[in-house]
Parts: C-alpha cells; sequence; structure tokens
C-alpha cells in the first residue's frame, strides 16, 4: 500500500495536537520531514521489530498495523484511521466526539432476541437501504434487485432506538463518507455501474451497545487509546475473512471470559476456539436480476428544481420541523402531517405520547416508512404548557448540518411558504399585552415560570458552562436583532416570553 503524501496531509499534520503517519512502500518520500508527519519506509518499518512483519504480504491494507504500533509507542491518545483515496480535512476530523460523556442516540436489542435481529445495517440507517455494507452476512440481508436469490430479508429494529441524556462516548467511532461507497463485491457483478450511495444530510450519530454487530471499515474511524487492542488489521485475503464472518460474529456473540478487561480476555482465548471458514461465498454469485438500479423520475426532479428556485421553501429545507400533540396520539393524523409537511423540511418529526395501542384509520393516509417519532410522557407536555421539552429532546438528539428548528402543534396548519427571519424567535401569534391576558401570564407557567427560569440561568446554573453558553448566544441575539443591551429587562418584558403554538 503507498499513501500518497499530499497537500491534505500537510494541512492535517499543521492542527493543534495531530500528527501524520504514512505508511509507504517507497523507500523515501520528498517533503516526508515536515514537523509532526512521519513517513515509514520499508526499512524503517522492518525496524519497528514488529513480530507479524514477514506476515504482512506487500502493498497489503494490513500495513497499517505498523502505523498503529509506530503512533501507540510514541505515546497517542487517539488513532484517526484514513488513506490516500479519501481527502480528509479539519472539518472531517472534528465530526467526532472528544469529551468522556456525550448524549444522543443508542441501538439496543434484546439480549433474548436472534443473533440476526441483532445486526445493525448502517447504510440503511443512514438512507442507503439498497446497498449491503461490505462484510454484512449474505444470510442476514437482501438486495430488492437479487430477488432471484432466496435471500433473508434484515431490517434494523425501529423500537431498538432510544434518546439518551448522558452516556459514555463509544471508544470507537466511524464515519460514513457520502458518495464514497464501501459496498460488498457481490453488488459488483450487477448489470450496469454501481451505484453510489447518498447518506442522509441530517441523519444523527447513534451508537451501538453491548450485544450489537455491525461491520464497518478502519476507513475514516476514530480509536480512542481504550479501544487500540482492536486496531488490528488481518493479513488474512479479505475474502476469506468475509466468509468467516457470520461464524466470528457468532462465537464472539456467545463468548464469556473472566478476565477484568478485554485485552487480557483476548490474550487468554483458548487455541480450541479457533474457527473454521464458511462455505464459498462464489453459491451466492447467481445470476442478477435484469433490471437495472431504480432511478429517480422526472417528476421528482423537476419539483425538487422549482422548490430549490422558491426563496421561501428552499430556506427551510435544512430545517427540523417537530409537531406535537397536547395528549397522546390516538388517531393516524401523523400520515396527513407526514404529507403536508415531509417534502418541504429537512426533517418531519413527531413528538408526544405514542398509543401502544395505536391503529391506522381508514380516514387518514398511513404512516410512511420515514416516520420518526420521540415519545415522551404525557406528564412532561402537560397539555402542550411543555411543548418545548419535544425541541430538548430532539436537539439531544444532535442532528447534523441543521440551521434551526420549528415547534408547532399538531392542531395549527404552519403557513410555511412564506418567507422567514430565520435569525429570530419565531412567534407568529400568541403574544398578548401582559396587563390584560388572564388565561396564562398569571399561571404558573406564566410570569411566575419565566421567574423561575431566570433564577436557574443567573444564579443555580451560573457555573455551567453549557447553560451559560446558550445564555450568551441568547444575549448576544438579542443584541443584534433588537439593539437592546439589557436581556433580563427584555425577557422579563411582554415581548421576551410567549405561549404560541408554533
Amino acid at each position: 500500500m503507498l499513501l500518497l503524501l499530499t497537500v491534505h496531509y500537510q494541512k492535517i499534520s499543521s492542527l493543534e495536537g495531530w500528527n501524520v503517519v504514512v505508511v509507504g512502500d517507497a523507500k523515501a518520500f520528498d517533503g516526508a520531514t515536515r514537523e509532526n508527519l512521519y513517513y515509514l519506509s520499508p526499512d524503517q518499518q522492518e525496524r519497528l521489530d514488529v513480530k507479524f512483519y514477514s506476515s504482512i504480504p506487500k502493498r497489503s491494507y494490513a500495513k497499517k498495523n505498523l502505523g498503529y504500533i509506530f503512533a501507540i509507542m510514541h505515546g497517542a491518545e487517539w488513532i484517526y484511521d484514513i488513506d490516500g483515496g479519501v481527502i480528509a480535512t479539519e472539518a472531517t476530523i472534528s465530526q467526532f466526539d472528544y469529551s468522556d460523556y456525550i448524549n444522543g442516540l443508542q441501538y439496543e436489542a434484546s439480549k433474548d432476541d436472534e443473533l440476526s435481529d441483532r445486526m445493525f445495517d448502517a447504510l440503511q440507517y443512514f438512507g442507503a437501504s439498497s446497498h449491503r455494507p461490505r462484510g454484512f452476512p449474505l444470510s442476514l440481508w437482501k438486495n430488492p434487485l437479487l430477488l432471484i436469490l432466496s435471500f433473508k430479508q434484515h431490517r434494523n429494529c425501529r423500537e431498538c432506538v432510544t434518546l439518551c441524556r448522558k452516556f459514555r462516548a463509544s471508544l470507537v467511532q466511524h464515519g460514513i463518507f457520502n458518495r464514497n461507497p464501501d459496498i460488498d463485491k457481490i453488488q459488483e457483478i450487477l448489470p450496469g455501474p454501481v451505484a453510489e450511495y447518498k447518506i442522509h444530510k441530517f441523519a444523527a450519530p447513534i451508537t451501538l451497545k453491548k450485544g450489537t454487530y455491525s461491520p464497518w471499515n478502519s476507513l475514516n474511524t476514530l480509536f480512542s487509546k481504550d479501544a487500540f487492542f482492536a486496531l488490528f488489521l488481518s493479513p488474512m485475503p479479505e475474502r476469506k475473512f468475509h466468509k468467516s464472518l457470520a461464524q466470528i460474529i457468532a462465537f464472539l456473540d456467545l463468548w464469556r471470559c473472566k478476565q477484568t478487561s478485554l485485552p487480557d480476555c483476548m490474550a487468554h482465548s483458548p487455541s480450541e476456539a479457533k474457527l473454521k471458514a464458511m462455505h464459498d461465498l462464489d453459491m451466492w454469485c447467481k445470476e442478477a436480476h435484469p433490471l437495472g438500479l431504480p432511478l429517480r423520475t422526472t417528476t421528482a426532479r423537476y419539483l425538487e428544481k422549482i422548490q430549490n428556485r422558491n426563496e421561501a421553501l428552499a430556506q427551510k429545507r435544512n430545517t427540523v420541523l417537530i409537531i406535537i400533540n397536547n395528549f397522546p396520539w390516538k388517531n393516524n393524523s401523523m400520515g396527513l402531517l407526514e404529507r403536508i409537511y415531509g417534502n418541504y423540511f429537512g426533517l418531519t418529526i413527531f413528538c408526544g405520547k405514542f398509543m401502544r395501542n395505536f391503529k391506522s384509520s381508514e380516514d387518514f393516509p398511513p404512516i410512511t416508512s420515514s416516520f420518526s417519532f420521540v415519545e415522551v410522557h404525557e406528564e412532561e407536555l402537560v397539555e402542550g404548557y411543555f411543548l418545548y421539552y419535544c425541541l430538548t429532546k430532539v436537539a439531544e438528539m444532535r442532528l447534523r448540518n441543521v440551521k434551526g428548528y420549528f415547534v408547532s402543534a399538531d392542531d395549527l396548519l404552519f403557513n410555511f411558504w412564506h418567507t422567514i427571519n430565520l435569525s429570530l424567535a419565531f412567534h407568529p401569534f400568541g403574544i398578548s399585552n401582559v396587563h390584560k391576558a388572564t388565561s396564562w401570564y398569571p399561571t404558573e407557567f406564566g410570569t411566575s415560570g419565566l421567574e423561575r427560569v431566570l433564577e436557574l440561568v443567573t444564579n443555580i446554573y451560573k457555573d455551567y458552562p453549557k447553560v451559560q453558553a446558550v445564555w450568551q448566544k441568547y444575549k448576544l441575539g438579542i443584541e443584534e436583532n433588537y439593539r437592546n443591551n439589557n436581556t433580563m429587562r427584555y425577557v422579563a418584558s411582554a415581548n421576551g416570553y410567549a405561549a404560541s403554538d408554533l
């Protein structure tokens, strides 16, 4: 493997705290003496005195192991894996979580589920369900184009996705590149070119919990030092390795160890636990279905082009609409609301109490396959007074590339076809004269509620960096948009807070 030393690698090496290690096949490389940039020639690789060096074939992907060893020997805290075929930037590296604890989505299947039901298809989750990830066992997946084969249909478990407020960040974090397919070889035998996948631009990161399994490539992966034991890349030919993958997963699922750490468990694994190879993958490479890949219709492309020309519609393409119900959802109005708003916002997410006996109604269209729902307790919304609670839950999902959020009640029609100043907090109605209002301001959710919020922000949470960061951002917005330097007085005024369904 020759990892070309180009300008973008030099840029990465200039980032604070980062060094670049290039494992190459050439004896020398011009420019490799730059600060924080190290080039390992074949001679330098051999001098590392790694026992498995002789077992790595020339120009093998497994030569990355030598770069891993070099980084570990020099005290690396994190190792980010990339290769010469992909341009890595500061934005690429910053996509990962470097803190100990985070919030967001987790995927956890029941330990009592079949192993096949605990497999996670990352491409399916990120919106490329027609592609099979490289290494995903063929017996658990089916390409719609290969209907001639009796593949078992795999679908990720929707009920297994939960939103968690705080949990330990993953020690291994993998990022999927858009339009850079790492798909299985079997799709390359299909008629016509292999289509590149495009992941959903708003898709939130997700953490797999214990007992779930998903194949991934080391490319664009960040390893914490506590996970360096998992860095090893087998020099075994890829084809042979993939043939054994289903057995490897089954073995790991049943594996139990009495050691106190996972590295110790791996070191003490009994020799009799070695895995046998699966049947040859050639048995799956039969004649493909004689249909090309499905294309988007002309009508859809035309509508998208028209929408992009409309300023009011185009400005909301990168926003998220959150629709709440003050009470448990009892009918299928969500299917109708999806069709009203779904094509005009980046994402439409429903929030509230989901009734377990929920049934589709003949009076409404059914929910779509892209339906998204965040469940909260009925008591947490307090008949809609706390509808903003749904906004905080969606924000905790950490959706990517989002410019803003709209929160709307289910019984309100949002006139989204009008242009809106997205830099302002938007309340189209609901603000009334505090001295004349009798239904909301005098209650515990009105003026007294505001006073409690100000007490929390300015006193109780004054030493909480995240709370103060939000407060400072709010103050800056008030100063820039309303030319008011006294944020406390502004918030306490009649214009500073409101009861609104949008």
